[in-house]
């Protein structure tokens, strides 16, 4: 077994073929965006009703909410706050 994964480590050609990479297409990278757009837009419906300080903490990079919460955050405080 261990001479298998030695020679399959060696081979990478080989482990290519057996596992290979998925491409994205143009296609799957539309939907992605679109899935992604949507999801900020839900967020930013659902962060309406917080405050500024809690928008400030959802959008700070340590926070452990999503990248479309964060994006969702700042708009919301462009929006609401700035304007």
């Amino acid at each position: 077994m261990t001479l298998f994964i030695i020679f399959l480590t060696l081979n990478k050609e080989m482990l290519n073929k057996l596992f290979p990479e998925k491409k994205l297409n143009k296609n799957d990278l539309v939907e992605k965006n679109a899935e992604n757009g949507n999801l900020i837009k839900n967020y930013e419906v659902k962060f309406q009703s917080k405050t500024e300080s809690e928008l400030k903490s959802i959008a700070d990079e340590k926070s452990g909410y999503v990248n479309e919460a964060k994006i969702a955050s700042k708009n919301v405080l462009k929006n609401k706050y700035v304007l």
